[in-house]
């Protein structure tokens, strides 16, 4: 079993000037910069040659990155470990949507529009579709070079094309021009010829099959050509599938098993047994999320609704935060409701949880006021006020940046009943009234009902 480099034996190979050129103030910082994945080992400006090639060796991801796409590459696997306990997942699970060549031909730029129309928004960063798969439901070459060449004109996301032929696959291909599209998939039948359109084209493949080992010999055909390669496990259940995903993915992070150390490209729809209860959109959405869950690198979905795309990126945005950094959304001055000049200014932090359940309370209530959010690194209000991250003078320095003045018709501000203590210094250095609110975000709506003048 292959051991994880540690902070010591990446160290040693380190110059040991503690000059501070790479932004950190000692090499043994800096190691462990290189470690987390916040530091390049050429940031160095003194290392030799060799022991730079050494250190890219010792930190070398075990699952493999891949890269498709020209105009907006996008990049997926180079996972490092199972658990993200140990060490935070890098890379997120890209999102595709699959149109087919019989539902486009009447009107590309619409159906490309609905699929990239979905967005979902979390923490203040709008989500949406990584990539659009294009499938051949008639197997022809004609129809799928100019559905593909179409799409290839319409978004500047990358693409997978996805068909079952050499001479529709190659049409495909043609069909892209300068796009690096993802194939998608090449079987024990079709390997061969995959390969050569693969390598000709300078595309990624994606290699299927249902034996395990069968797909490991694949794979190393695949690579021995020199191509960058992902798996896709085939199985009849969601049970035997998400199996195989852990074991592909043990097997290259725990056994360095090379074979294994690529992308896992996953497709919910062909899990899911429709019921005839027109619930196949919830089913599949419920497959992905536990693919997800489950290593998979990327997903290619059918059905593309708010529904269903909402828990999926809700899962993958939480699973690849993190966990050592606080979930935190953007300061500055928020507007919830329509605000007017006379409406209340409220003070928050920008702890996630704390801004969305102040926020939420008020929302629900139906009230229109100002949020002023000040930047306390994800920190609680108490834990702000202990770690000293929530000071009098920020505050009045964020009131001046917001240009809150020429916002509202008044000057007071509504801190939270936890800040109490703040208020006699906000007041001294930013010339606003201060008020005291309720320690209780839900709370709110009866303080500004009654209270509030």
């Amino acid at each position: 079993m292959p051991q994880k480099p540690s902070l010591l034996s990446l160290y040693g190979y380190l110059p040991k000037k503690n000059c501070g050129e790479c932004e950190y103030p000692t090499c043994m910082a800096f190691a462990a910069k290189i470690l987390e994945g916040k530091a390049k080992v050429e940031d160095c400006p003194h290392i030799t040659e060799e022991n730079r090639v050494k250190v890219e060796g010792l930190i070398a991801a075990p699952v493999a990155k891949l890269t498709f796409g020209t105009r907006k590459p996008l990049v997926i696997g180079e996972a490092r470990v199972m658990h993200r306990h140990e060490l935070k997942f890098y890379n997120p699970t890209a999102i595709a949507v699959e149109l087919n060549d019989k539902q486009c031909e009447a009107d590309t730029e619409a159906a490309v529009e609905r699929a990239l129309g979905v967005k979902v928004e979390r923490l203040g960063e709008a989500f949406g579709m990584d990539s659009i798969a294009i499938s051949s439901s008639t197997e022809e070459a004609e129809p799928f070079a100019k559905v593909t060449g179409r799409i290839a004109k319409t978004t500047d996301l990358p693409l997978i094309l996805c068909c079952r032929k050499a001479e529709t696959l190659k049409a495909g291909l043609e069909a892209c021009g300068d796009e690096t599209p993802l194939i998608f998939t090449a079987t024990r039948d079709t390997l061969d010829q995959y390969i050569e359109l693969a390598k000709s084209h300078r595309a990624p493949l994606v290699v299927a099959d249902e034996d395990l080992g069968q797909l490991r010999l694949m794979v190393k055909k695949a690579s021995d050509r020199g191509l960058d390669v992902a798996l896709h496990p085939l199985a009849s259940s969601l049970r035997e599938v998400l199996e195989d995903c852990i074991t592909v993915r043990r097997a290259a992070i725990e056994y360095g098993i090379r074979e294994f150390g690529h992308p896992i490209i996953g497709v919910p729809a062909s899990l899911v047994k429709n019921r005839g209860l027109n619930d196949s959109w919830w089913r599949e959405s419920l497959v992905a999320s536990a693919l997800v869950l489950r290593y998979a690198d990327a997903v290619i979905l059918k059905d593309a609704r708010i529904e269903s795309m909402l828990p999926i990126i809700t899962l993958r945005h939480g699973l690849f935060s993190d966990p050592r950094v606080p979930a935190k959304v953007k300061p500055g001055l928020h507007r919830l409701g329509s605000p007017k000049p006379e409406s209340p200014v409220l003070l928050t932090v920008n702890y996630a949880l704390t801004f969305y359940l102040v926020s939420g309370d008020i929302d629900k209530a139906g009230l229109d006021c100002y949020l002023l959010v000040a930047d306390t690194g994800g920190m609680s209000v108490l834990n702000a006020l202990v770690g000293g991250q929530l000071q009098p003078k920020g505050v009045a320095e964020l009131i001046k940046e917001t240009n809150l003045k020429s916002t509202v018709s008044h000057r007071r501000l509504i801190i939270p009943g936890l800040a109490a203590r703040l208020r006699g210094e906000i007041e001294e250095l930013s010339d606003w009234e201060v008020l005291v609110g309720p320690v209780e975000s839900r709370e709110i709506p009866l303080y500004l009902k009654n209270a509030y003048r």
